[in-house]
């Protein structure tokens, strides 16, 4: 694979830093931990009050040892999914 040490920047654009990179948090939620797929890694999030569940990420399960009927308080965020192009909901810090 060739590289280019010493690229042409003359048609490069300048972009602005983003700086709210995490802003679309909701807050710590009070829970549980349901549907561990052992497969895969991951798991759901079911919160105490009214809501929809909501994916923890595989990394995050294997990191706290996550089981079923684990309660746990989690931070919630919101993220644009690559393929489908979707706002979707994931847990985004634990807890315990």
């Amino acid at each position: 694979m060739y590289v280019d040490t010493n690229p042409k920047t003359e048609n490069w654009i300048k972009v602005d830093a983003v700086t709210d990179t995490f802003d679309s948090t909701i807050g710590f939620i009070q829970g549980t931990v349901i549907n561990i797929n052992s497969l895969k890694g991951y798991a759901f999030f079911k919160p105490d009050i009214n809501g929809a569940n909501t994916i923890i990420p595989a990394h995050l399960v294997s990191k706290y040892s996550l089981c079923e009927s684990m309660a746990l308080q989690v931070e919630i965020e919101e993220y644009t999914d690559n393929r489908t192009v979707k706002l979707k909901k994931r847990v985004f810090k634990i807890e315990i």
